[in-house]
């Protein structure tokens, strides 16, 4: 006969594997990649007009990280970016993480996360949002999104 308290270990470590297994399914864009700066050095040199390069600065943690990367999947948006970034994702959800692309840019991210830098086809910066305009689009609809990465794509 099981006595009341097996019958608890049991019921926590059944709690305890649900929450494994559904974790596992919950989408994770940042991969936790360290070496996004060298993903970043060949995504520059595979940059041609008019195409320019997204840097998003996100963390699976982030609820507008994930939101902003949903977003970003969803039409006309996905074609809108296929067709004028080359797109590098970095991870900077734990402390230290990628710390070479944070200071490349002087860390996008003071004004929080989601953070964006384009950078174009000539390597110059177009746009950083640690100027905190992008803060307003980061959890907006895919229509807003490509609303404001156009005001890029004429520059």
């Amino acid at each position: 006969m099981i006595k009341l308290n097996q019958w608890l270990y049991l019921g926590v470590i059944m709690v305890l594997a649900g929450s494994l297994i559904s974790g596992c399914d919950k989408k994770k864009p940042y991969d936790g990649h360290k070496e996004a700066f060298k993903r970043y050095e060949k995504t520059l040199l595979k940059t041609q007009h008019p195409k320019k390069t997204l840097v998003v600065f996100g963390a699976n943690w982030c609820k507008y990280c994930v939101e902003l990367d949903d977003a970003m999947h969803e039409e006309p948006l996905k074609s809108y970016i296929k067709k004028y970034f080359n797109v590098v994702k970095v991870d900077v959800g734990e402390q230290g993480r990628n710390q070479k692309m944070l200071q490349l840019f002087d860390y996008p991210t003071k004004k929080g996360l989601p953070a964006i830098v384009i950078v174009n086809a000539n390597q110059e910066i177009d746009y950083i949002s640690s100027d905190g305009r992008f803060r307003s689009v980061r959890n907006s609809s895919s229509e807003d999104i490509k609303r404001f990465l156009s005001e890029f794509v004429r520059s």
